[in-house]
C-alpha cells in the first residue's frame, strides 16, 4: 500500500527527517483515509444511488445497439478463426 512508502520518510533522521516528518504523516493518513472511503463507503453509496434502468432510450439505446453489433461481429470473428 502507498502508506508504507510515505510513513518511513517520517522516521528519517537529521534535517531531512525534520522537514519531511509532517508531510509524510499527512500524506500517509490521507492515503489511508482515501483507501478506507474507496473500499467501504463508495460501493455502498453507489448501490444506493445508481439504479438499473429497465429500458434503454435515446442515446443510451443507440450506444448499446452499436455495442451489441460490435460484440456479435467480434464473436463471429473469433468463432470463424477457430
Amino acid at each position: 500500500m502507498l502508506v508504507s512508502v510515505f510513513l518511513p520518510i517520517g522516521f528519517m533522521e537529521g534535517n531531512t527527517g525534520r522537514l519531511f516528518r509532517e508531510l509524510s504523516v499527512t500524506l500517509a493518513s490521507a492515503v489511508a483515509l482515501s483507501a478506507f472511503v474507496a473500499l467501504t463507503l463508495t460501493p455502498m453509496m453507489a448501490s444506493k444511488l445508481v439504479r438499473p434502468h429497465r429500458e434503454k432510450r435515446g442515446f443510451s439505446a443507440f450506444v448499446h445497439a452499436r455495442l451489441d453489433r460490435l460484440t456479435a461481429a467480434y464473436r463471429r470473428g473469433v468463432v470463424r478463426s477457430n
